[in-house]
């Protein structure tokens, strides 16, 4: 992840200062991680993840990098998702985020573990974030 945002501040046509993480899945999980260690992100996306249920070494344990990730952060989440169902996994994820709670969203959807299967909701959702923590897009 570091390498491509190290390779797209090489490109000239890109605004370095409008950057962010957009994850789903694991790479929502994961992207607690990612966008605590990422200086150069604005902003993160965070669909259909949460915390991992099982033990991890603390290198590598979500719960060690969530206090340390103070930028904005935007959550959707399926209400019956069984990979990282919301009370176990999605609102401690949520709640321990160092995140500010002005700067902190968390949506729920009714759809399980995809929440793409609600597209006009997380295009809105997702879009509207964009704007206030990006910019509006220029033409």
């Amino acid at each position: 992840m570091r390498r491509a945002v190290d390779y797209l501040d090489t490109r000239s046509e890109i605004d370095k200062a409008g950057l962010a993480y957009l994850g789903i899945s694991q790479g929502s999980a994961y992207g607690v991680i990612f966008s605590a260690l990422e200086d150069r992100f604005k902003t993160a996306i965070f669909l259909d993840g949460g915390f991992f249920l099982g033990p991890a070494l603390p290198a590598r344990d979500q719960v060690n990098f969530a206090v340390r990730l103070k930028m904005p952060v935007l959550m959707i989440n399926g209400r019956y998702d069984f990979t990282f169902p919301p009370v176990q996994s999605q609102e401690p994820m949520f709640n321990m985020l160092g995140t500010p709670a002005s700067d902190k969203r968390r949506v729920l959807t009714d759809t399980p573990h995809d929440v793409s299967q609600e597209r006009s909701i997380l295009s809105k959702e997702v879009l509207t974030w964009l704007d206030k923590y990006l910019g509006k897009v220029r033409n």
